[in-house]
């Protein structure tokens, strides 16, 4: 079982971001048709495998306010963002940044107290996102999959800027749900599903004030990267990296939520941190995405400050420990 939840999460999720950055290059300008897609989709996945979700209800509607405007402002931004100038591996490793959010918010809100190990560790991992930032800030996209004009233009700064301003408060938006939707839990019970269901489906009329865009990329849709099977028959290979993408998105998001259920949280982070690698190679690899030595410093810094921080290195020696003492019994 565990095996193939690992299999799942990274294959599920490399190939989820592969499609990604594949359309966010299309030059169709898709990202908020992206989002809406995976708005449709996940609902509809859970409501499959889980009708009984429109009655059985444990979490007042109401109670999703906050959680709503949050989710969706922060899948709006993260997907937007691949239009503003910011290279897809700096994209993986920004949201590494949750972790100095959800600290200093559970601080500030909640009064929680970290110990110098945690707080050494988050400052390892802000300074590697930096370094990352700081190398990739002369990226451009190509000139052939750059979108030509962004309201973004009216800023007297580059796009790139935009786009690390974006992805901040995002990463402060998300740490502020993860407190939120742990408050409703622990009023209400876990019921992951039912949140992700009513979040997602109550979500959508929030798309009506981005619908000029989507219906403008819909329309981009049926006429770019067609694939003429017969003179008669083409093939619409937008909208089937669309609908892949959104599938594996989603399917890589509940690998995620079944792997911590079946293994240890040790096995988890080391999981999740693989499939940060792989997605980056992946990208400077398919897409030519520009990697030198500070990129690969950088990302072994955040890899090894989320490893102290949920203290990966000490569950391992604990491992070996344990293994070594049965042995010589």
């Amino acid at each position: 079982m565990a095996t193939v939840c690992i299999t799942n999460v990274l294959g599920g999720c490399a190939a989820s971001m592969i499609l990604m950055e594949s359309l966010a290059k299309s030059g169709a300008n898709p990202m908020h048709l992206v989002t809406f897609g995976s708005f449709i989709l996940a609902p509809l996945i859970v409501l499959i495998q889980n009708p009984s979700i429109l009655i059985n209800r444990h979490i007042p509607l109401k109670s999703y306010f906050t959680i709503i405007l949050c989710f969706f402002a922060v899948n709006v931004m993260n997907n937007q963002t691949l239009n503003f100038d910011v290279p897809v591996p700096l994209f993986i490793i920004f949201r590494s940044g949750t972790l100095l959010a959800s600290v200093l918010l559970s601080y500030i809100m909640l009064g929680r107290v970290y110990s110098w190990k945690s707080i050494l560790s988050v400052f390892t991992i802000t300074f590697g996102i930096i370094l990352f930032t700081l190398v990739s800030s002369n990226y451009q996209s190509p000139e052939e999959n750059r979108i030509k004009f962004l309201w973004i233009d009216y800023f007297p700064w580059p796009r790139f800027f935009t786009g690390i301003i974006a992805q901040t408060l995002c990463l402060f938006l998300s740490a502020y749900m993860g407190i939120e939707q742990e408050k409703l839990f622990g009023r209400y019970g876990k019921h992951p599903d039912e949140m992700l269901f009513y979040v997602n489906t109550l979500s959508l009329p929030l798309f009506g004030f981005l619908w000029p865009e989507i219906s403008k990329a819909i329309s981009q849709f049926n006429i770019i990267k067609n694939f003429e099977i017969t003179e008669s028959i083409t093939l619409p290979l937008l909208w089937i990296e669309l609908i892949a993408a959104c599938v594996f998105q989603i399917f890589c998001v509940r690998s995620v939520y079944k792997l911590t259920s079946v293994t240890s949280t040790l096995n988890v982070n080391m999981i999740l941190a693989l499939r940060k690698f792989i997605s980056i190679f992946l990208s400077a690899y398919l897409f030519g995405n520009e990697l030198n030595i500070y990129h690969f410093l950088a990302t072994l810094m955040i890899i090894g400050g989320s490893f102290a921080y949920y203290d990966v290195f000490g569950l391992i020696l604990q491992k070996y420990k344990q293994k070594y003492v049965k042995k010589n019994e």
